[in-house]
C-alpha cells in the first residue's frame, strides 16, 4: 500500500449516528460510528442484513444528510454542506460501483464510462475520449468501446462500472456489493481492479471502501470492519 507522506485521512468520522422513522417508531441504524480511511487504503465493511452497511456508504458519499455526527472527506466537513457543494464533491471526488451496475442501457459502453467527465463538464470532447478510452483499457474491454451494454455480461458489465467510477479521477471508490451478482471467479476478478485502482497516481491518494458479504474478497482488504449494534468492530468476519 502506497500512502502518500502527511496525506490527511480521505475518511474521518467520528461519532455518526443515523436512524430511520418507520410510522410513529424512530429505528436507530447507526449508533456512534467511527472510522478513518488513509490514502491508499482498501478497507472491506462486513455485517448482517439490515445492519446499516449502505446507510453508511450513503452517509461518507454525500448522498444522505439527515445524519448526527461528525463526518469528513478530504477533510471537509459533510455537515451543513450546500446541494451545490455536495454534488461537487461527488462529480469529482467520488467514484461509486454498485451491485447492479447502474449502467444507461441506451448508451453505448464508452458512453457510458464517459458520463462522469461530461457532468463535470471540464473536458473537451477529445479528452472526454481519450480518458474514456484509458478507462476502458484497464479493465480490458476497449474493444467493446463502441458496442451496446445489452450484449455484455455480469462480470463485463461491473467491469464497465469500475471505468466509469475511475474515469474522472476520483480519490475515494465506493463500492457497494460489487461482486454480489458474480460468480467467484469474476467476483475476484472485479476485486483486482478496485485493488489496482487505489494505487493510482492520484493527487492526495486514493482509497477504496467496499461493503461486501464474500469472505474471500473482504479477507483481501487491508482491514475488515463489521457494522454490528450501529458500531464497527475491528477484525469482523463475513458470514
Amino acid at each position: 500500500m502506497s500512502v502518500p507522506a502527511e496525506s490527511p485521512p480521505i475518511v474521518q468520522i467520528r461519532g455518526l449516528e443515523r436512524g430511520f422513522s418507520d410510522g410513529a417508531t424512530k429505528r436507530a441504524v447507526l449508533q456512534g460510528v467511527e472510522l478513518e480511511v488513509q490514502p491508499g487504503e482498501l478497507v472491506a465493511i462486513v455485517g448482517a442484513s439490515g445492519s446499516g452497511k449502505t446507510s453508511l456508504l450513503n452517509v461518507v458519499g454525500a448522498l444522505d444528510r439527515d445524519f448526527a455526527g461528525e463526518v469528513r472527506i478530504f477533510g471537509e466537513s459533510l455537515s451543513g454542506l450546500s446541494d451545490d457543494r455536495r454534488s461537487d464533491l461527488r462529480s469529482r471526488l467520488l467514484g461509486f460501483v454498485f451491485q447492479s451496475y447502474h449502467l444507461l442501457e441506451h448508451l453505448s459502453v464508452l458512453e457510458n464510462v464517459s458520463v462522469p467527465l461530461w457532468i463535470a463538464g471540464e473536458a473537451s470532447h477529445a479528452q472526454v475520449l481519450q480518458a474514456s478510452m484509458t478507462a476502458l483499457r484497464s479493465v480490458g474491454l476497449e474493444d467493446r468501446a463502441q458496442g451496446p451494454i445489452g450484449v455484455l455480461s455480469g462480470g463485463e458489465r461491473q467491469r464497465v462500472a469500475v471505468a466509469r467510477a475511475t474515469v474522472h479521477g476520483p480519490r475515494l471508490l465506493l463500492a457497494d456489493e460489487p461482486t454480489g451478482n458474480l460468480d467467484a471467479d469474476t467476483g475476484a476478478k472485479v476485486f483486482e481492479l478496485l485493488d489496482q485502482a487505489r494505487h493510482a497516481p492520484v493527487a492526495g491518494g486514493r482509497a477504496v471502501l467496499i461493503v461486501t458479504h464474500d469472505r474471500n474478497i473482504a479477507k483481501r482488504a487491508d482491514r475488515v470492519l463489521e457494522l454490528s449494534g450501529g458500531k464497527l468492530h475491528a477484525g469482523g468476519e463475513v458470514s
